[in-house]
């Protein structure tokens, strides 16, 4: 397999696509995320690699799976080329394959070139203006994926950013709320007063967040308590939570919420326990 010669079984962070025209600032941009660490597949850096080797199926799957994010260079030429309409059509078998849920594809377009056609309305495009801003929304946007994934490959690093934001949205809305610990809120109003306790659950046979409501009388047996939320996620090319909320008048199910969204929905949640 190609994958493993160049990987080393590794993912890539970006994979490139683009006609051989647009070489030139495609390469530049290259050279300058490859010094900030960053894992590309460009096609001259492996060049020892894909000699020799069935380009039409190794190139394909690496399109379809083997990059974070895929890099669309469009312009005038993209279209009108046999590699990079090779590559485009694993774009779009992968696009097909999560639903045309976009998040893996970057579009970017080069000059006065308009979108494809072939690509969603609703996916944003980069306007190129130069290498040094293209290489800043790159990193950014990579940047921002590996945090999230990092907080997934350990739970209790999710919890403790969960916390993290809840507690900063909530004191910007002069909510009185403090971190009692990582895992922990503790929130004081006229009406009442409790804590949101936060935690894994090793039996669960997914991983998941326990959300418990603890009022004083609670604290010596948190664990006692039935939770008001359970909080589950997936990454199938985006990242992706559910929340399954538990009371005595209702049995919700949340789906397909992105991070920021279960932030806002815990803060929501705890101002209403505030204003019954």
């Amino acid at each position: 397999m190609i994958r493993e010669e160049i990987l080393d079984m590794e993912i890539f962070d970006f994979v490139f696509s683009f006609a051989g025209e647009d070489r030139e600032v495609v390469e530049a941009i290259y050279e300058k995320l490859k010094r900030k660490g960053f894992n590309i597949f460009y096609d001259s850096a492996f060049q020892a690699q894909l000699v020799g080797k069935d380009l039409y199926t190794g190139l394909r799957d690496l399109y379809k799976n083997e990059g974070k994010f895929v890099v669309c260079f469009i312009s005038s030429h993209y279209t009108k080329k046999v590699w990079t309409n090779l590559e485009f059509s694993a774009i779009k078998e992968r696009l097909m394959a999560t639903f045309f849920a976009g998040d893996f594809l970057i579009p970017i377009l080069l000059g006065n070139t308009q979108m494809m056609e072939d690509i969603p309305s609703y996916i944003g495009f980069y306007q190129h203006e130069s290498v040094d801003n293209t290489v800043k929304m790159l990193a950014v946007k990579i940047s921002a994926s590996t945090v999230e994934d990092s907080y997934l490959s350990n739970i209790n690093n999710c919890i403790s950013h969960l916390c993290n934001r809840v507690h900063i949205i909530l004191t910007q809305k002069n909510v009185d709320v403090f971190l009692t610990s990582a895992n922990e809120i503790s929130i004081s109003g006229f009406m009442a007063s409790f804590s949101l306790v936060f935690s894994s659950d090793p039996d669960a046979q997914v991983p998941c967040i326990l959300v418990r409501k603890l009022t004083q009388f609670d604290k010596n047996n948190p664990f006692d308590s039935f939770p008001i939320l359970i909080i589950t996620w997936k990454n199938q090319n985006r990242l992706r939570f559910t929340i399954h909320e538990f009371d005595s008048s209702t049995d919700n199910l949340l789906k397909d919420m992105p991070f920021n969204d279960v932030v806002q929905y815990i803060c929501s949640k705890i101002q209403g326990c505030l204003e019954d």
